[in-house]
């Protein structure tokens, strides 16, 4: 803990054998990626901030931060908190598997992934809140990049408005084809 209210995780190449297994999922439809829900505890603790209003539990495939994409990671950087109103959470992370499962003699062989991750909410009152995330993965000169905002608002002890809007860019590796995109839910 660096205060009584903000914590400061970190691993060093970690070895997660020892996390429970996945269960087996039937593959039928290949048009969806199988999705498997993150049990790795430096990525679960404190994870929470980084869920938009609105969405499910981790089933739903409407997941904005998925880190079960950091596959190998050498390290990792999280810091998770709150000041006043703000609660706000912060994952770094650099993941080595992207560049070793790649053919001998590939251009982008060895290189590594880097996730980057910024959270932050304010508080309009118990059960209130506006938010923004931001995040930026890069590997191999190509990039993912999200932003968005989100507002939860608990209008009677019945009824809740809540929603989200996100916009991405990306580029292909090496600089190839650039893709934008606008995705909300309300």
């Amino acid at each position: 803990g660096i205060t009584s209210t903000v914590t400061l995780d970190a691993i060093v190449n970690p070895d997660f054998s020892q996390v429970e297994s996945d269960a087996f999922q039937v593959e039928v439809n290949q048009r969806f990626p199988t999705f498997y829900s993150e049990k790795r505890p430096f990525f679960m603790e404190g994870s929470g901030i980084f869920t938009l209003a609105g969405q499910g539990n981790d089933n739903s495939l409407q997941a904005a931060v998925h880190t079960r994409r950091i596959i190998d990671p050498v390290f990792g950087t999280k810091v998770t908190g709150s000041l006043g109103r703000w609660a706000f959470g912060s994952l770094t992370a650099l993941d080595q598997a992207p560049g070793h499962n790649l053919p001998e003699g590939h251009p982008d062989t060895d290189k590594d992934r880097l996730f980057n991750i910024v959270r932050a909410q304010y508080s309009l009152g118990p059960s209130n809140y506006v938010g923004t995330l931001a995040m930026d993965t890069e590997f191999a000169g190509g990039y993912n990049r999200v932003v968005g905002a989100d507002l939860s608002w608990r209008v009677n002890s019945t009824q809740r408005v809540s929603g989200f809007v996100l916009g991405s860019a990306s580029r292909d590796l090496r600089g190839g084809e650039r893709t934008s995109g606008i995705g909300a839910q309300a």
